[in-house]
Parts: structure tokens; C-alpha cells; sequence
């Protein structure tokens, strides 16, 4: 198994720390021993397959499930319902009634967060304004399509302005545009300083949004840290150029393949000992017309897949 890449003490500053929370049912061990701080102002992925103890660990957070050894703290306190008001929680599950209508819903939600009826019917209009469904304040939430009624649900888990924002699976049911405008509601509350927290299996987003991430298999973390520190420690020495001219024959090149949409680059494994500077120098020796020239950085997915595969062997 590849040894977890991590990232500095965080903990002094963090609004959610889960400390060595382990949680069993019956004989089953879902969650091992799990750690984790979130920090004010960052977007946080937590990955993993079905089964691997993600949902579970979310709801320990809540203080909807007690774990069996171990520590949760909300900004720096044990889960009680005055911290618990300072949380979202988005879940996978769609739970809201189908017969209540939307902006009846969300404002109800904001008062149950504290706000009184005037300010949280504002601030429920506000993110059905931000969310593209101010006109459907008025439907009920089983009239909905599948993806406003998901919309609703990450407006419900934004109402009272958490602190922290813990969201299972946002942007299921989602299209492209729709997908945007939650992405744009989530990078917002971490630059005003909030924490978010986001548990998918749409590994995109979390390239493009997170900086950490913490990777579960089998209720276990067998993978953490910075995004970016995480792709260059599964970095194979690759390299990906574009360009014209005979790449793959370069006297340090052992094998190449396509890659990207279209094939429109092609990644080079050097052989045994050579460089990509090596590599470079060749392809400038024979004048070869290079676009670009860069270290191949793997993606999220071929990590997961890897960093599954290795920690279940």
C-alpha cells in the first residue's frame, strides 16, 4: 500500500476535527480509527467506493452516530445542538417532503437555524436566486424535477450560514449548467472563510475544487493530503508532449501511448536511468516541433484506483 501523503498540523485552526473515530456494527468495523481536520476557508474531498465508510463518518460528524472510541469536535467543542446549528449537512438520500412548498420549506429550515421568519424567507429567496429557481418558490418539492429537487436540498443545508458545510454526493441528478451553479455556491462559502466538505465519487470536482482530500477503503484512510502533493507522489516519471514529428522513437523513449480527448498528446515512458531532460534534449537534437512539454500528473481517478487496489491486496 502507498504510504499516506500528508500535509501539516492544521488541527489549532480547525472547525471539524474527527480524531481517531472508529465505529462498529455488530462484528463489522465501519469506520477504523479515522482522522481528519477541516480548516476554515477550505473545500475538503472525501473519497472512496460504496461500502468504504464515508456516510458513516459523516454522520458521526453530526452527532447522528456515536462512535465507539474516539473524539469529534465542532469547532473545538463536543457535538451539541447550539454547535450542531453552525453545521449544513447536504445528505446523499433526497429526504425533504414532497408535498410542502419550496420556499415554505427553506424558510421553515432557516427558523429552526435561529433566524427570524423575515430574515430566513430573504436569505431562502436569495439561494433559490442563486440557484436559478426563484420562480419555482411556490411548487411543491414532489413537483420538481429530480435535479431542482436537488438544487432545494443544497439551498435546505446552506440556510442559518454554517460554519461548515458537510455535503454528500451535490451534484447528483445535476447537468452541466446546474452543476456550475453549485460549484459556484460551494467556492463561495470557502472564500468567505466557511468549511466544506465534499463526499463524491465525481473525482472531477474534487481536482477542480478541493484542496485536500482524505481516500477510505474499507473504513480505513489509506490516502491523504494536498491535491496537488497527492498526483505528484503517484507521478511514474511520464511525460506529455504535444507537437509534430516522431516522439515515440526517440532513442530514450521506451514505450509511448495517446492520450486525452482525441489523442491530441502523447505520453512518453522513458527507459531505465533517462531523464526527461534527456528526453527533451533528444527531441531538440533531432528538431522535433514541440507545443508543449510537461511531467505527466495522474488524475484523481487513476489514483483512487490504484490507492483502492493496492490497499485491498
Amino acid at each position: 500500500m502507498a504510504s499516506p501523503v500528508t500535509s501539516g498540523d492544521a488541527r489549532e485552526t480547525a472547525l471539524l476535527e474527527l480524531k481517531k473515530v472508529t465505529k462498529l456494527f455488530g462484528a463489522r468495523i465501519a469506520v477504523n480509527a479515522v482522522s481528519l481536520a477541516l480548516r476554515p476557508g477550505e473545500v475538503f474531498g472525501l473519497l472512496g467506493p460504496n461500502g468504504a465508510g464515508k456516510t458513516t463518518l459523516l454522520r458521526m460528524a453530526l452527532d447522528l452516530l456515536r462512535p465507539d472510541s474516539g473524539q469529534v469536535l465542532l469547532m473545538g467543542q463536543a457535538p451539541r445542538p447550539q454547535v450542531l446549528e453552525r453545521v449544513g449537512y447536504l445528505p446523499e438520500e433526497r429526504g425533504l417532503p414532497a408535498r410542502t412548498r419550496v420556499l415554505t420549506l427553506l424558510t421553515y429550515l432557516g427558523e429552526l437555524k435561529g433566524l427570524p421568519r423575515a430574515r430566513s424567507q430573504e436569505q431562502a429567496r436569495s439561494l433559490l436566486k442563486a440557484l436559478d429557481l426563484e420562480v419555482r418558490e411556490r411548487a411543491k418539492v414532489g413537483e420538481l424535477s429530480k435535479g431542482n429537487q436537488q438544487k432545494v436540498q443544497l439551498a435546505a443545508a446552506l440556510m442559518g450560514d454554517p460554519q461548515i458545510l458537510l455535503v454528500d454526493e451535490p451534484f447528483s441528478g445535476l447537468d452541466p449548467l446546474n452543476r456550475s451553479l453549485a460549484v459556484e455556491l460551494l467556492t463561495q462559502r470557502a472564500a468567505q472563510g466557511k468549511a466544506v466538505l465534499i463526499s463524491t465519487h465525481q473525482l472531477q470536482h474534487v481536482e477542480q475544487l478541493c484542496q485536500r482530500l482524505l481516500l477510505l477503503n474499507r473504513g480505513r484512510a489509506v490516502l491523504e493530503g494536498e491535491v496537488d502533493d497527492v498526483r505528484r507522489t503517484y507521478a511514474d516519471g511520464s511525460i506529455l508532449v504535444s507537437g509534430a514529428g516522431d516522439f515515440a522513437s526517440l532513442p530514450g523513449v521506451e514505450r509511448s501511448t495517446r492520450q486525452g480527448n482525441g489523442n491530441q498528446s502523447l505520453r512518453l515512458f522513458p527507459r531505465p536511468g533517462v531523464t526527461s531532460e534527456a528526453i527533451l534534449r533528444q527531441a531538440l537534437e533531432q528538431r522535433l516541433s514541440l507545443v508543449s512539454f510537461s511531467p505527466y500528473k495522474p488524475t484523481l481517478e487513476e489514483i483512487f484506483v490504484r490507492a483502492v487496489e493496492q490497499s485491498s491486496a
